[in-house]
């Protein structure tokens, strides 16, 4: 027999939910865990609502599926484990002696306002009201009762009842889980409860059971579909950010990472703010993180997720991008390219976060020099995979953009930017939509000095592919961004332009001619 540690029974408890909702699976009904090509798998109901014309794009690691949900196949191994475990808290509802858990469940809780300083009966209090919440309302003096239970260990700050927070906070969580903005106070109670958890996990330098699940409950409060965070984002952010200064296990450092990313992907931030959260310190905690996964990458999905990460912190973000090489990320992306374990598609999430380095001048040279690098952004090129070939293309088209001479001084090979550029022309001739690239722009505004390169027409004719590319995938996303950027006379100056390269002058005439019939 195996005895589980605290922290097993963690990372069991997160294989046994679904990390979208949150909700344990179950062996039967829409909990039911389906396993998606990729081996990730998650609940019939949340499955459902991500596909799309028979296809489902994995969120954990991005993989495009071109099957329908009816067609998966159940994880057997998981309902073998539900099934071994035993009914869960989150069906006691069914069983017959559920009734007489819950009854009574209500005065317990009340009696909270009594008992909250002494720990044995407040765990106990919380444990009944666990086992029968589901068969009971969840009112305002309820939560005012676990807030002021929660609030006082709080202040008292003692790390053997730390726990007794982190039950209040989940039990919380459920019930704002199933009602939602409904609920009595809701931002009020919503501010508390993320500050709670910032709490404690700012108080906790070290790696604990209470760190992961503080790490547990961020990953549900960050999730898109919930949307709870509101003007706390940046916050949470931050303290995430901070978790990785303790000495975290693998599986807390996917939940983290998981984090991060949503919040990297939703979070509008400024230059400031980015520079703050993102920091030397910052970055070089994630780089070292991205480093140990290179000397054994068991899991290509944990790889990938760092890469998005850093791609979209970097996002036309300068100071971020110089942090990054600083702390010798290219010499890290160095290594993944040389490491055939690595498969291409966590090669070409690698080089996306190259376009975005690629795009500061400052930077440019430091990419030129590495001599893997270039070599793996002309192999990668000239790729079946359209979206390994765009991502190639694009960090290609930004170093395009220092002269000549300067490519001269910085590698022996004194035709190669020419010769990359014939290859890219040849390239981008030969593509036809976006549709498999997966890619999406927040701004177009990194394209248009691409588009005045008149003296590189394999540089216009990248960047006016792309824009054309994308108006025709998202018409009133991509040409509203145009107009509002004021790239209109950009690409009536190319359509003019006699000289102009007659394959660019084409893209833009049906791009201009497209926004003038939509009405734009």
């Amino acid at each position: 027999m195996v005895i589980m540690s605290a922290s097993d029974e963690d990372i069991l408890s997160d294989l046994l939910q679904c990390s979208i909702c949150m909700e344990a699976f179950q062996t039967s009904g829409v909990m039911q865990p389906k396993m998606l090509p990729c081996q990730h798998s998650f609940d019939i109901g949340c499955l459902r609502k991500m596909s799309a014309r028979s296809t489902i794009q994995c969120p954990v690691c991005r993989r495009q599926h071109y099957i329908q949900v009816e067609e998966l196949t159940n994880n057997l191994t998981l309902m073998q484990v539900i099934d071994s475990k035993g009914p869960t808290p989150a069906n006691t509802a069914s069983r017959p002696d559920s009734k007489a858990q819950s009854q009574g469940s209500e005065g317990s809780v009340q009696n909270l306002y009594n008992c909250y300083k002494t720990p044995s009966k407040v765990r106990s209090t919380l444990k009944n009201y666990i086992q029968g919440h589901n068969d009971k309302e969840f009112e305002a003096d309820h939560l005012s009762a676990i807030l002021k239970c929660m609030d006082y260990y709080k202040q008292v700050g003692d790390a053997e009842n730390i726990d007794i927070i982190i039950t209040c906070l989940e039990l919380v969580r459920s019930q704002i889980q199933k009602a939602g903005s409904q609920l009595l106070n809701f931002q009020k109670l919503m501010q508390r409860l993320i500050q709670g958890v910032l709490d404690i996990m700012n108080s906790f330098k070290r790696r604990s059971p209470i760190q992961a699940r503080g790490i547990r409950i961020l990953r549900y409060l960050a999730d898109p579909k919930v949307s709870l965070l509101g003007d706390s984002m940046l916050d949470v952010c931050k303290t995430t950010l901070q978790a990785l200064n303790c000495p975290l296990e693998r599986a807390e450092i996917t939940k983290v990472m998981e984090v991060l990313d949503i919040l990297a992907r939703s979070l509008q931030l400024s230059r400031e703010q980015n520079s703050e959260i993102c920091s030397q310190a910052n970055m070089k905690n994630i780089l070292e993180i991205l480093r140990k996964e290179l000397s054994a990458p068991s899991s290509m999905a944990l790889l990938s997720r760092i890469l998005c990460v850093l791609t979209n912190l970097s996002d036309e973000m300068p100071s971020t991008s110089l942090n990054i090489v600083k702390e010798n990320g290219l010499e890290i992306l160095e290594t993944l390219f040389r490491n055939h374990a690595i498969r291409q598609d966590a090669k070409a999430d690698a080089i996306q976060l190259l376009g975005n380095l690629a795009e500061i001048k400052d930077i440019q040279p430091d990419i030129i020099r590495h001599k893997t690098i270039i070599e793996v952004l002309k192999e990668f090129l000239v790729s079946q995979n359209h979206r390994v070939s765009f991502v190639s293309g694009l960090a290609i088209a930004h170093l395009s953009m220092l002269p000549k001479r300067d490519w001269t001084k910085l590698c022996t090979h004194k035709d190669l930017r020419e010769d990359l550029l014939q290859k890219l022309y040849v390239q981008v001739s030969a593509w036809k939509s976006a549709d498999d690239l997966n890619v999406r722009f927040d701004s177009l505004r990194p394209l248009y000095p691409m588009l005045e390169m008149f003296g590189s027409p394999p540089t216009q004719l990248f960047a006016a592919w792309t824009i054309h590319a994308f108006c025709d995938l998202d018409k009133k996303r991509y040409q509203e961004m145009l107009i509002e950027e004021e790239a209109l006379d950009i690409l009536i100056d190319i359509k003019e332009n006699k000289y102009a390269d007659p394959n660019v002058r084409k893209l833009v005439g049906e791009i201009l001619q497209a926004i003038d019939s939509s009405g734009n």
